[in-house]
């Protein structure tokens, strides 16, 4: 009789075991919040330099978040013989793609626009300004850098709209709009495609080089500051 009693004890606490280990089993959930925060950036200096371009750093504060970097030192035109009439003058050395430099790390996404324009007349010191001259820049292409975002691509304005006269009226040439321009961007200017535009030889006068100077300006978008 001791002994039944016995069995069934064993049974009864096997039987408790199990349950227990079936109630552990059961999915428990809890959850874990995330965070990231992003800042503004500081624009950095460009990492190489184009072989091909004899350019200068810009006016750009690298402690600041939108800065134009690199601009173009020296547009030198072919010597001319003066004749009558028009002309397209091209420059002597077409090898070369120019090209300027915008770093955008404002994590604004507003967008930005770069100008150009004449800001110095060709002149010459004993001759006077060039009158009725201007740079045609057409086949300006737009070019991501630096391992940046390339897609909204930033397109420039159409080739046939960059025209810088001598009425140092700025000249549109890229126009990054709302969501466009994040990152690092070059403007490339091929040497190849680049013109002074003289609107009659005959008026040139002979004597020392004419020298003029273009001012390029980096603006913000809508309600941003650089």
């Amino acid at each position: 009789m001791k002994k039944k009693l016995l069995i069934i004890g064993l049974i009864s606490t096997a039987t408790l075991l199990s349950t227990s280990v079936v109630l552990a089993a059961d999915a428990q959930e809890g959850t874990t919040d995330l965070q990231a925060e992003f800042l503004a950036g500081t624009v950095t200096s460009p990492e190489t330099t184009d072989p091909s371009d004899t350019s200068n750093p810009g006016t750009g504060n690298e402690a600041a978040s939108l800065a134009l970097m690199r601009i173009p030192k020296l547009f030198n035109f072919k010597s001319t013989a003066i004749a009558t009439g028009a002309a397209s003058i091209p420059l002597a050395d077409t090898s070369p793609t120019y090209y300027t430099e915008v770093e955008d790390v404002r994590g604004t996404h507003v967008g930005w626009n770069l100008t150009a324009k004449i800001s110095n007349k060709l002149t010459s010191s004993s001759q006077g300004a060039l009158s009725g001259a201007a740079i045609s820049m057409p086949g300006v292409s737009m070019k991501s850098i630096r391992g940046t975002v390339s897609s909204p691509t930033v397109t420039p304005i159409p080739n046939d709209a960059i025209l810088l006269s001598n009425d140092s009226t700025p000249d549109l040439v890229v126009d990054a709009t709302d969501g466009q321009g994040a990152g690092a961007w070059q403007a490339l200017i091929p040497a190849d495609q680049l013109q002074l535009k003289v609107a009659d030889l005959a008026k040139v006068k002979v004597g020392d080089d004419y020298a003029g100077k273009i001012t390029w300006t980096l603006t913000a978008g809508p309600n941003q500051t650089p």
